[in-house]
Formats: C-alpha cells, structure tokens, sequence
C-alpha cells in the first residue's frame, strides 16, 4: 500500500487521483432492526359496513387494545383521547405517528357482516411504512373479547417487548 498511517481513509493512486477506502456503514434505525419498539399509536379501525349500529366496535375494540398494552411497562402508548378525534377526518396514519414520535401505529378495518365479524389489524413501522405484522381474524359477534385478547397478545409479541410474567397476565 502507500505507506499511509492507519485510520486513513484515501488512497492515493498514482497517475489517477485518489480513493476514498473507509468502511461505509448505512445505520438501519427502524423498529425492526433495534429489536423493540417501545412506542405505540393506536388508531380507530375504519368501518368498512359504514354502519351506525357496529361503528361502536371500531374504537371499542382499539380501545380495549390500548388499555391492555398501557400496563406494559416500558411501552409508551399514545392515549386514547389524543387520537379518537381523527377517526372520522381525512388523515395519514405515518404523519400522525411520526408527529406524535412513536416508532410504530396499529391500524385496520372492520366488517360486519349478520352475526360475523371481521378485523384486519396491521402494525405499521413510522420510519419506513413497512407493515411489521398483519393478520385478519374472521369471528362471531359473541367472541369478541376473545378477539380483543388475540389482537393485545400477538401485537406485544410484534412489539417484542420482553413481558414478565405478570405483564404477560395483564395483557391478555
């Protein structure tokens, strides 16, 4: 080589110019990556149906979820009332998160359909719009909570907060 101390990071190439012989390093800051995510927003589901009779459900449901996530200690989860005035305007979930700071928002849709009910929740990464989970549960009106446990249960692990004992007790 050309002799140059270590730490240098250009070369010199003689008759040719120079060139730069760092090691480039492109930090990936996203929930993802670090391993956790200790910050949540959760919005109101849309309602698919548009009806009156089961819009109820789509911030009773998320609801239920931000209160079983707020006795996760470590977790900020943004409240309720910071975000249920948005649920019937035009808004951007991401813009929404990344103003309020938080590194992921829990998004989704209702249907009601008879006696059936469908959910599709999805975590949402606020630094790169990249989706961290989804899934669709196809349910009867009468297990409800069973579904509001399910949504609480699998978002902590996405979150991969470590839960204690009785963190994990609290949230389902």
């Amino acid at each position: 080589e050309d002799g140059a101390p270590e730490g240098s990071y250009i070369e010199t190439i003689p008759r040719r110019g120079y060139r730069f012989i760092g090691e480039i390093q492109t930090p990936q800051v996203t929930a993802e990556s670090n391993g956790s995510v200790d910050s949540i927003a959760v919005f109101p589901l849309f309602n698919a149906a548009s009806d009156p009779d089961t819009d109820y459900l789509s911030t009773g449901i998320p609801g239920s979820v931000i209160q079983s996530l707020s006795r996760i200690s470590g977790l900020r989860v943004i409240a309720w009332g910071m975000l249920a005035d948005l649920k019937d305007v035009g808004f951007d979930p991401l813009a929404i998160g990344r103003k309020l700071r938080v590194k992921a928002v829990l998004t989704g849709r209702l249907c009601v359909r008879s006696t059936r009910l469908r959910l599709q929740i999805d975590l949402i990464d606020t630094t790169t719009g990249q989706e961290l989970w989804g899934e669709q549960y196809d349910r009867e009106l009468t297990e409800l909570f069973k579904v509001q446990d399910e949504v609480s249960t699998e978002v902590s692990h996405k979150l991969r907060v470590k839960l204690s004992g009785e963190d994990q007790t609290q949230v389902t």
